[in-house]
């Protein structure tokens, strides 16, 4: 088993996120809260610290969208605490926020009030709006908002020896702050990127060059079939294209994954519902480790970073071939000219992968682009 650094985060003294209060302090030490809620940014390991939680306190891990289509199982009705993740996947607008967390705490009461614990990114939380109607599902109605903080130093070093077996950590990262890259090793996800990226002599200083090649490499790997029998079918740039595209399906449509059993339900369309002249190729590429299968027949992207890339790499091929950018815009954004929740991750690519975005997407999602993109490739 890889080893875990323990977490450590910082509870708001305020329903806002801005600024940052508290004093930071071991996840673990809230288990006896009735409720809280983690925030982070993609690939901050939230995931990964309610299945190590779940699994201390003797929790029941699910994900948002499960949680809220199916009925009460019962590993729910039995758990003495719900970790309930990504709730960013349902939302699209500040409304479906609202209705998603409204359905949650109807299900959360249903289930007698059990102690429960929800993630969600730091830019799709609404604060006291969301606070507040979470406060009806929690037993006493107290709710904690914690920040997840980043890796600590310390915290690098062990995983870059225990889990990457770099024999001198201290040297790799002084190697990353000449690369001007440092920041990128406090982000669990992006420190693991960055060590395959030097194990395969393609070290890449930019947050989309280490996302990039590690898509390149999830889409040589697949579930069941040879990458050699695939390749005949398509080049390895079709392949991309044809994934680029099947995430930009999916994003732009709100969607969770496709279905390849015939059997229709919400969020999972059937792959012949995607326009495309070759459906088998298509099939090929769900059957790469870009996407994986958490219910038999129903593969969904591997993770919303992977997912939000590719579709932004999709839709920056087509701006540059003619299509509006206002296009994008108005179906990204909701009534009050903000950005939807579930299209921050995207956008904040797209403004690393299309330069001629920023200068329209600066001015109505500079949180998102602050919080989400890597801005200091950004030039003037």
């Amino acid at each position: 088993m890889k080893y875990f650094a323990p977490r450590t985060c910082t509870e708001f003294e305020t329903v806002s996120p801005i600024p940052y209060r508290g004093v930071s302090r071991p996840v673990a030490e809230y288990r006896g809260a009735a409720a809280y809620v983690l925030l982070g940014d993609p690939g901050m390991g939230k995931s990964k610290t309610f299945r190590t939680e779940a699994r201390g306190s003797g929790g029941h891990f699910i994900t948002a969208r499960r949680f809220m289509l199916l009925d009460s199982t019962p590993d729910e009705k039995a758990a003495s605490i719900l970790f309930i993740d990504a709730v960013e996947d349902v939302t699209k607008s500040p409304q479906d926020a609202t209705n998603a967390l409204g359905r949650i705490c109807n299900k959360l009461i249903r289930l007698g009030q059990p102690k429960f614990r929800i993630a969600c990114r730091a830019t799709n939380w609404n604060g006291a709006q969301d606070l507040e109607l979470l406060r009806s599902a929690a037993a006493n109605g107290d709710i904690k908002v914690l920040l997840l903080d980043p890796l600590s130093a310390a915290n690098v070093r062990e995983v870059l020896a225990r889990n990457h077996r770099i024999e001198e950590p201290d040297e790799f990262l002084r190697q990353a702050r000449i690369a001007g890259s440092s920041a990128l090793t406090t982000n669990p996800l992006n420190l693991g990127l960055m060590v395959n990226s030097l194990r395969r002599g393609a070290a890449a200083r930019k947050r989309a060059e280490l996302w990039y090649n590690e898509c390149a490499r999830l889409l040589k790997e697949t579930g069941s079939k040879p990458y050699v029998a695939r390749q005949e079918l398509q080049s390895a740039g079709r392949q991309m294209e044809s994934a680029q595209y099947l995430s930009a399906c999916l994003l732009l449509s709100g969607n969770a994954g496709y279905t390849l059993t015939g059997k229709v339900e919400p969020g999972y369309p059937q792959l012949s519902e995607v326009p495309a002249d070759d459906v088998e190729s298509l099939c090929r590429i769900l059957d790469s480790r870009l996407f994986k299968t958490e219910t038999v027949g129903r593969p969904v992207p591997v993770a919303s970073v992977v997912r939000n890339l590719l579709a932004a790499r999709h839709v920056a091929g087509r701006l540059k071939n003619g299509l509006p950018l206002q296009r994008i815009v108005s179906l990204v954004s909701h009534g009050d000219g903000g950005i939807m929740p579930v299209f921050s991750g995207f956008v904040a690519w797209l403004t690393e992968v299309y330069p001629a975005s920023r200068k329209e997407l600066i001015p109505i999602a500079s949180t998102e682009i602050l919080t989400g993109a890597d801005i200091s490739t950004f030039t003037s």
